[in-house]
This record gives C-alpha cells, sequence and structure tokens, in this order.
C-alpha cells in the first residue's frame, strides 16, 4: 500500500480531485467535509485495504498522511 495510492483513494471516496489534495492535507478542513464523507472514508478503508477503523480513530486524525498512518500499521 503506497501512501499516493491511499491519497487518491481517500479523494475518490469524498468526490474531490486527487490533485487537489496529499498527505499534508487535513480532511476536516476540506469544503465537502461531513459525516457522509466520514461514513465513506471509513467504508473505503474497510473495502480497499480490510482494516476496519470507527468514527473515533476518524476523529484522532488531522491530515490524510496521519489516517495513512493509523491504516498501514493494520494493513
Amino acid at each position: 500500500m503506497s501512501l499516493n495510492a491511499f491519497v487518491a483513494n481517500f479523494a475518490n471516496a469524498v468526490e474531490v480531485d486527487a490533485a487537489g489534495v496529499n498527505a499534508e492535507s487535513v480532511f476536516k478542513n476540506l469544503a465537502s467535509w461531513d459525516s457522509l464523507c466520514a461514513l465513506s472514508v471509513i467504508a473505503m478503508v474497510d473495502d480497499a485495504y480490510q482494516v476496519t477503523i470507527g468514527g473515533d480513530e476518524l476523529d484522532t486524525t488531522d491530515t490524510i498522511g496521519d489516517l495513512w498512518s493509523l491504516i498501514s500499521t493494520r494493513h
């Protein structure tokens, strides 16, 4: 699993242009970020990486890279 692929998967899950986000992007600051985006990310992580995360874990991360770090330790 690469960070670049994760960023692209994240962008696809929240329906934003992948060119507009990177590992340092604070995903909660995205204009489109809402509870449905959070559910989409949780589902994407489960489907693409076979890792289960909860909303509380999502809340403890700030950037897409932080989230990737959390997931990569479990993958």
